[in-house]
């Protein structure tokens, strides 16, 4: 199946991940005979290579004790200064660390990875929006859905109803992770 080049752009979506998501985008959208064996295998594929970037571990033994208390509290208030304040450095130096090691600033990684665990409460659970929302660091649900749309592409509630769906357009959840 070949897709335009412009459709690998779409919505901000690069790489390789971007492509995946396209390519479920299309088979979903015009199905044919063999769609949902290749939207399954797909998913498999984006699954690999979210997790893979998910768990790319940095070389700086304080950068992995930040992130450390980052994924045992996700829904905290973390802010560059405190999460510099765990890894024992100053904010710019942890910054740049950070950034050198996931090539995204560190606000950045936290919003990925509440959007990443959000993902997963609202496939795998049937925890009300506001419930997932608080467990991700969001004190509204309004601010959670406005930042999960912005991550995802589309509402968390829409995303768990096709999520549901026996060909789900799980392309909505495919973004880059790097």
């Amino acid at each position: 199946m070949a897709l335009p080049a412009e459709a690998v752009h779409m919505n901000g979506m690069t790489g390789r991940l971007g492509l995946i998501a396209e390519w479920i985008r299309s088979e979903t959208e015009r199905p044919e005979a063999r769609s949902r064996e290749i939207v399954q295998k797909l998913r498999e594929l984006a699954k690999l290579y979210e997790g893979r970037a998910a768990t790319r571990e940095p070389a700086d033994s304080r950068v992995r004790r930040a992130l450390a208390a980052l994924d045992r509290a996700i829904a905290e208030r973390w802010t560059v200064e405190r999460l510099a304040t765990v890894s024992g450095m100053s904010r710019a130096q942890f910054a740049r660390r950070f950034k050198a090691a996931f090539g995204v600033s560190p606000v950045d990684y936290l919003i990925r990875r509440r959007m990443e665990r959000a993902r997963e409460l609202l496939e795998r659970t049937d925890d009300s929006l506001h419930e997932i929302a608080v467990a991700v660091g969001y004190e509204s649900e309004f601010a959670f859905n406005r930042a999960f749309r912005r991550h995802h592409g589309t509402p968390p509630g829409v995303f768990r109803r096709l999520q549901r769906t026996p060909i789900a357009t799980s392309a909505v959840s495919l973004r880059l992770a790097a």
